[in-house]
């Protein structure tokens, strides 16, 4: 075997994807933030408004259209969003979660694999979703970060989810069946490289 397929080897055998969540633990920042976020948001809508209006005629040589002026404020808006970002960084935690073994063949002994919780939460052909999300965050959860990188904050899974809201809550069943479900491939035209097969 070549390096390079050896190499690739070890990377595939070790290829264990991860699911990330930040949350910012300062309620000032937090609160800021959303402000910030929801004052931007009002902006662009209100610029995107413009662009399906006619323009003002009646503005004079060198006097600023609303147009110039919501470019402006987003502008400013977007910087002071940054800013605050920036600021929350030393603020945040990342709770990381691995992703089970999707089919039982993949699970090692006594391991639950994604496709056996399935079975057990379908019932008459429903699945508990809230019950599945639940089931798999908990049995998941491998640590919470610093989101600066600068360490692990060793928090239980309990311990990390008392800290959590309930759009946190929402949000984190619908990323962890995600994280699940969704693919990992890159789809590739794999072209025959060698010489055609003879019969």
């Amino acid at each position: 075997m070549s390096d390079a397929l050896a190499a690739l080897r070890a990377k595939a055998l070790n290829y264990h994807p991860e699911a990330t969540y930040s949350v910012c633990v300062d309620r000032e920042l937090q609160t800021m933030r959303a402000g910030v976020q929801g004052q931007l948001i009002a902006a662009q809508a209100a610029r995107q408004k413009l662009e399906g209006q006619e323009p003002d005629k009646s503005a004079t040589m060198g006097e600023r259209t609303p147009e110039d002026v919501l470019d402006e404020r987003i502008a400013q808006l977007e910087a002071d969003l940054e800013k605050v970002e920036a600021e929350a960084l030393p603020n945040s935690i990342t709770l990381v979660f691995r992703r089970l073994p999707l089919t039982a063949d993949g699970a090692g002994k006594g391991e639950s694999s994604y496709e056996g919780l399935l079975r057990k939460m379908t019932v008459k052909e429903q699945i508990n979703t809230d019950a599945l999300a639940d089931t798999l965050l908990r049995r998941c959860y491998l640590r919470t970060m610093a989101t600066d990188g600068t360490g692990d904050l060793e928090l239980t899974w309990k311990q990390a989810i008392a800290i959590l809201g309930r759009q946190d809550i929402t949000n984190l069943r619908a990323m962890i069946i995600g994280h699940h479900e969704i693919g990992a491939a890159v789809p590739f035209e794999l072209v025959n490289s060698g010489e055609p097969e003879t019969t």
